[in-house]
Parts: C-alpha cells; sequence; structure tokens
C-alpha cells in the first residue's frame, strides 16, 4: 500500500455561480491565498513608473547591480551576464511598466544566494586584468558584467572609485552561481577566499529591501 491519498488530487475549477455555502472552507482559503499571491506579484515595488529608459538592457544591468551593491557595502560585485533576461527587457523598448514582483521574476529569473567575500588584491587583479573591463565597468566579453570597477587613462584600474591595490583586500559580491563556479569565470582562489559572514541574503530579496 502507498498508504493514505494526498488531501488534495487534482485542480478544481470554481464556479462563481456557486452559492456561497457549497463553497467550502478550504476552497475559500485557497482562493484567499491566490487573490493575496496575484494582488502581490502585481503591486508596484516603488511608487512612480521608471522612464523608458530604464527598461534599456545595459541601463537595467547596471542599475540593479549597482542596487546589490550598495546592499552588500561591497567594493565591487560581479555576475553573470545570463542572470538577466536581456531579451526580455528588449521588448520592453520604448514602454513604461511599472517595476513589480512579477516583472522582476520575469527579468532576473534566478533568485540565487548571494555571497560575499574578502578577496586579496593579488587574486582579484588576474579577474580584473583578464576580462578587459570597458569604461563602464562591464566585461567585453558579454559574459561577467560589474559594478565598482572602471579603466582610466593607460590601462590604471580603479575599484570603489580608487586606484586599485594588490596590497587591499577588497569585499566583493557575486551570486552562488558565479561562486561555485558557473560559467567558469571566476577564479578558484575566490572560493578560498573568506566568506564575510552569512549570506545578506536574495538577489531578488535584497533588490526589494532596497525599494523598501
Amino acid at each position: 500500500s502507498l498508504g493514505a491519498e494526498p488531501e488534495l488530487t487534482e485542480v478544481r475549477a470554481f464556479d462563481l455561480a456557486e452559492e456561497p455555502d457549497e463553497v467550502s472552507h478550504r476552497d475559500a482559503r485557497s482562493l484567499e491565498a491566490v487573490a493575496g499571491f496575484c494582488r502581490s506579484w502585481q503591486s508596484p515595488l516603488i511608487p512612480v513608473r521608471p522612464p523608458a529608459s530604464f527598461w534599456e538592457p545595459e541601463t537595467f544591468v547596471r542599475y540593479m547591480l549597482e542596487v546589490l551593491r550598495y546592499e552588500t557595502s561591497a567594493d565591487l560585485v560581479l555576475w553573470n551576464r545570463a542572470a538577466f533576461r536581456t531579451t526580455f527587457l528588449a521588448s520592453l523598448k520604448g514602454k513604461r511598466p511599472a517595476l513589480t514582483e512579477g516583472l522582476l521574476k520575469g527579468v532576473m529569473p534566478f533568485d540565487n544566494a548571494v555571497k560575499v567575500v574578502l578577496v586579496p588584491g593579488t587574486a582579484l587583479a588576474p579577474l580584473l586584468k583578464g576580462l578587459s573591463f570597458d569604461a563602464e565597468g562591464r566585461n567585453t566579453t558579454g559574459a561577467v558584467s560589474a559594478r565598482g570597477v572602471s579603466h582610466g587613462p593607460a590601462g590604471a584600474v580603479s575599484v570603489n572609485g580608487r586606484a586599485f591595490d594588490e596590497a587591499k583586500v577588497y569585499r566583493v559580491a557575486m551570486n552562488a552561481f558565479l561562486f561555485d563556479g558557473g560559467d567558469g569565470r571566476i577564479p578558484s582562489a575566490f572560493r578560498e577566499a573568506v566568506l564575510a559572514g552569512s549570506s545578506p541574503g536574495k538577489t531578488r530579496e535584497l533588490v526589494r529591501e532596497y525599494f523598501a
């Protein structure tokens, strides 16, 4: 025997013509829960609609990385480009939708935990030089994006607005996918670096906290 059957064995379609006393208390609680979920999914995270330019892929990615850098108090944030659905963002060109939980999930579907590590400058140097970040802090290969790093005249690298110093230790935020070796872009030395405490939260959770 496989034991007792699950309490719910099928999806029920609710008929709006049913009399109230024909709807069980369990059904009513289910409807209330679903309605509450839908309301939260569609509720704007901010009171005003962002300008159309906010939804341009590069602008959106840069903005969200700055949000994550702020929320983690990091010198530098590294994120894999595939974590953002840029094709979906491109479909919003010229529109001004509200920034809702549902839309945020559509653009940033992978709610990975965020890792913050204390990385020696000597371990960070090969990454900053090898990935060829442009003046906007974007990796020109397109696989990884960063905020908090830039290249100045003659290739001088700055992190968090100051000249990069291999003798310093930097606070670096990234998602768990990159930290665990995803895309093969992050040196193993990062995973051997000291974690700056427990994870501050998941990606979209930190974004919600920023706008709260």
